[in-house]
């Protein structure tokens, strides 16, 4: 049986111009990305705002706008298929299918002018062919699982209606409806606040496993990251630049910019649940003082530097750094980093 899901050197492109000459220009968004994650797994993209995590979620559903976006190379295959190469009716049979999206920003997803019971019941019509009476009361029922207080009310509400932790909690019913293989999440608690963020990630981890699905979330948030996946890919300006098991990657971080990232987290500690091969995160301490930081920014895509992407901020840059881009490589060392890859001149 074929992997559920295997992105093979993925690159994606945006015309633009260059600046300051006006040339026309491919602006290299995502460069040769690769990962695979299986039946029931779970995988977080991380990383900062501009290093192609939600560009890498929304090509490989085609849902991006083409132009200016455009497919440069790879291959997504989902269940042995090639979804970018897919004709567009049997692509859009997978998704809101065999295949769940939640947004970003549910206030901007959701359709403002349909109330959100409809909204709901759409994929089980289109997908599972229900007749609107039928396909509305389960709509209902999925409003009362991800725990919206009256369901029969809030289902004739609009959007503007309900508060961001109930949108979301929609966006959840609607990506859930037809109990998916694979589960995209693009952001699901940025805009919410901890204690909703909490009930939300709670919330899609039991109806995931409700359901078997896997799943891909995009975060920039590593406390996010160790209470939801078991494996972790790390991006930097298009690439990954690290990957492997959540504990190991957070614990023990192998490139510059993940250390980074985890040196600028409050102090984290790690518990495995029973049964479950999941990390959960559990802030033990605060870090007293000044959190640490990166100097600079992600370097937009016409403008990063020769040799690896991350040469302008890292601490540790030396000459080959600046001329050559590492390979993103295995480690070799045995069982303590088994699993482990990391694109890096020093590992």
């Amino acid at each position: 049986m074929p992997m559920l899901l295997q992105v093979e050197n993925l690159s994606v492109g945006f015309r633009s111009v260059q600046p300051g000459t006006g040339t026309p220009r491919m602006a290299r968004a995502v460069e040769e990305v690769s990962f695979c994650l299986d039946r029931g797994g779970s995988l977080c993209l991380v990383g900062e705002s501009g290093c192609g995590k939600s560009v890498t979620a929304l090509s490989l559903l085609g849902l991006l706008p083409s132009p200016p976006a455009r497919l440069l190379g790879g291959r997504v295959l989902f269940e042995g298929e090639d979804m970018l190469r897919l004709p567009p009716e049997k692509l859009n049979r997978l998704r809101g299918g065999r295949i769940g999206m939640i947004f970003q920003e549910p206030m901007t997803s959701l359709n403002p002018v349909l109330k959100v019971g409809e909204q709901v019941a759409e994929p089980l019509i289109v997908h599972f062919g229900m007749r609107p009476a039928e396909a509305l009361k389960r709509a209902v029922e999925l409003l009362a699982e991800v725990g919206l207080n009256n369901p029969d009310r809030r289902a004739a509400d609009y959007p503007h209606q309900l508060s961001g932790g109930m949108r979301q909690r929609v966006m959840i019913a609607m990506a859930m409806a037809c109990r998916p293989s694979l589960l995209i999440a693009d952001e699901p608690t940025t805009a919410l606040d901890v204690s909703v963020q909490g009930q939300i990630l709670d919330l899609m981890r039991e109806m995931r496993e409700s359901a078997g699905s896997a799943l891909l979330m995009i975060t920039h948030d590593l406390d996010v990251v160790a209470r939801s996946a078991d494996q972790v890919a790390v991006m930097y300006a298009g690439r990954i630049v690290e990957s492997g098991p959540v504990g190991a990657t957070l614990a023990d971080p192998l490139h510059p910019y993940t250390a980074g990232l985890v040196a600028s987290r409050p102090r984290l500690g790690w518990e495995q649940r029973s049964g479950l091969d999941v990390m959960r995160a559990k802030l033990v301490q605060a870090r007293h003082g000044r959190l640490s930081a990166i100097p600079g920014t992600v370097p937009p895509p016409l403008e990063r530097p020769d040799g690896c992407a991350f040469s302008t901020r890292c601490p540790q840059v030396f000459d080959r750094c600046r001329a050559e881009m590492p390979p993103l490589l295995p480690l070799t060392d045995g069982k303590v980093n088994e699993g482990r890859s990391c694109r890096c001149w020093l590992r």
